[in-house]
């Protein structure tokens, strides 16, 4: 592929500019799971003490984002729990969308990119999980 691009339309290969970074790339993953994993402890606890709603759906929810966020941090099951809290970020979308709140959408989406990205990633390092 790249070759084509050098043949035909003049661009050249260019250099990282820290190339030594790509020995750590296996961090990215952590970083990822760690900083999803605390947000969706804050939101479900946020979610069961809400008063307003449905109360049993609101417990169920943050329950679930509890879990799935004390498991991503220590990297149990990283593609399930990382699949549910997509999941659930999908949910909290379509509530955003249904309220009209474009702040919370943009929020939720970020979410479901970044639990995606630990799909396909896996976990990366200091996870208890590890791919086969």
């Amino acid at each position: 592929m790249e070759n084509i691009l050098i043949k035909y339309f003049g661009f050249k290969k260019i250099l990282s500019i820290f190339p030594e970074l790509y020995n750590y790339q296996q961090y990215a993953p952590l970083i990822l799971r760690l900083s999803v994993g605390l947000i969706f402890l804050g939101d479900g606890w946020q979610d069961i003490k809400k008063k307003n709603g449905i109360k049993l759906l609101n417990t169920s929810t943050g329950s679930l984002k509890i879990i799935s966020g004390l498991a991503l941090v220590f990297g149990i099951y990283t593609q399930l729990w990382a699949l549910v809290a997509g999941l659930l970020s999908l949910f909290n979308m379509a509530v955003s969308l249904r309220d009209g709140d474009w702040q919370k959408l943009k929020y939720d989406l970020l979410m479901l990119i970044i639990t995606l990205s630990l799909l396909f990633s896996g976990p990366g390092l200091y996870a208890i999980d590890l791919p086969l």
